[in-house]
């Protein structure tokens, strides 16, 4: 039941202490074979063992219980001191506790208590993990299709929120919209208003995504400011705050946009809310770049991609390492550009994702200012891939753009003296700031 197997001091901790006796037995008789540290069942015996009826029902049920047990026992919270430690663990063995989870039985549906905790206590806090590190919906789904039997608003709204988050992030704006306004409509059904102010900025982000107006989603988080009043939740407040400043951002209006998260900012700190503490660094050296203010951008996600470090939050360090090397680029260091960018590859590699079609069109600037025009028609053309390829997003307003700078960078290569056409500097405008056009647009020297 463990795939991706695993090491001695897991197995005799979490999955079967009273294996590691037998471990030797089995290993002169080839069932169980080590690489480096990791101990695991051949595929073909695996396979075999597990059809039924040779596998124990019994002993399935107690692998999905001692799952539940060690998520539980490695659930701390992102600004938690422990959380780095603990996303180590699990990521260590994401593999092995999804497979597992991913075999709860149906016919244990009358069983409402079974099916609360292994949801509660096994698949949400795995999908937590997730969406913070590597974003798969597998793992929501199937506990979706087992919280049917439950008659629980707060958990069919946890798990809507959860599913609409990770379709935000992968940027599949409708579904994120569909699901997140379900998972609301859930919150405000049970009278929860701080789920409810959690969720309805991400909400508000979505429909922005889709073209919505300034107007009706600024009226979102001004209600979400209110369900926070209610409550009396002070941090949650102030992520409205930065939500906020995150919208005037993207509908271009700056000095509101900063001002916002600048009242933000001791409030997250004072409560200790670091991961959202960072992220208002971050989107505030979105703005100065913006501005032109290259030096306040640098210094804001400089501290944003070490508090995103500290706390161990990834997905974090992969957007401020990308957001670090976009604004080397337009001060002119090409070769700190390029690292940056492979850095964020580095990472994404670690978890198992594909070459991010983003690091690799900005190491493809890089390689093309400093001369290495192969180089970058390489990058060029991989991210050109991804962001066309059937696992990207759908084309949404901003993936189309992504696409027409890509394919301006590429003509460019043929072309030093190329002249945007008005659709397409349009296109760069979603992704740089006017004098960061200008010097990509420059011919190398």
């Amino acid at each position: 039941m463990l795939p991706a197997g695993t090491s001695y001091q897991t197995l005799s901790k979490w999955w079967a202490s009273k294996l590691i006796e037998a471990l030797g037995v089995l290993k002169d008789t080839s069932l169980v074979e080590q690489s480096g540290s990791t101990i695991f069942v051949l595929p073909v015996i695996q396979r075999y063992i597990l059809h039924e009826p040779r596998f124990s029902k019994q002993v399935g049920m107690l692998m999905i219980e001692s799952a539940c047990r060690f998520l539980e026992a490695h659930a701390s919270d992102i600004n938690d001191g422990l959380y780095k430690s603990h996303s180590t663990a699990v990521s260590a063995e994401e593999g092995n506790l999804e497979a597992v989870l991913l075999t709860t039985p149906e016919n244990h549906a009358p069983q409402v208590g079974f099916l609360l905790h292994v949801i509660q206590g096994g698949f949400l806090l795995l999908a937590r993990h997730q969406r913070r590190h590597s974003v798969r919906v597998n793992i929501i789904e199937r506990a979706l299709h087992l919280a049917h039997h439950i008659n629980d608003n707060i958990l069919q709204g946890d798990l809507l929120f959860y599913y609409g988050e990770s379709f935000l992030q992968v940027e599949q704006y409708d579904k994120a919209h569909k699901q997140l306004e379900a998972a609301l409509n859930y919150f405000l059904t049970a009278s929860d208003r701080m789920r409810a102010a959690m969720c309805r900025p991400q909400l508000a982000e979505a429909i922005q995504r889709q073209g919505e107006t300034f107007e009706r989603c600024q009226q979102i988080i001004v209600d979400a400011q209110a369900d926070c009043k209610a409550t009396g939740h002070e941090g949650l407040a102030a992520r409205c705050l930065l939500y906020l400043g995150g919208m005037h951002f993207r509908f271009c209006n700056n000095p509101t946009a900063l001002d916002l998260l600048t009242q933000a900012e001791p409030v997250l700190a004072q409560v200790k809310d670091w991961r959202h503490h960072a992220e208002c660094s971050r989107v505030s050296s979105w703005v100065h770049y913006d501005m032109g203010q290259y030096d306040l951008a640098y210094a804001c996600a400089a501290s944003a991609l070490e508090e995103f470090d500290r706390i161990g939050d990834v997905q974090g360090c992969v957007g401020s390492h990308n957001d670090i090397g976009r604004i080397l680029s337009v001060c002119g260091d090409f070769e700190g550009s390029l690292r940056s960018h492979l850095h964020c590859l580095e990472i994404g590699k670690t978890l198992g994702l594909p070459p991010l079609p983003y690091a690799l069109r900005g190491m493809g600037l890089a390689w093309a200012k400093l001369g290495k025009v192969v180089d970058a028609r390489c990058a060029f053309e991989e991210s050109l891939q991804q962001f066309t390829s059937s696992d990207a997003p759908t084309l949404t307003h901003s993936i189309e753009a992504d696409i027409v700078c890509t394919q301006v960078f590429l003509r460019q290569l043929e072309n030093s003296t190329l002249i945007p056409t008005p659709e397409e500097y349009v296109a760069l405008q979603c992704w740089y700031s006017d004098d960061h056009i200008e010097k990509i647009l420059a011919p190398a020297p």
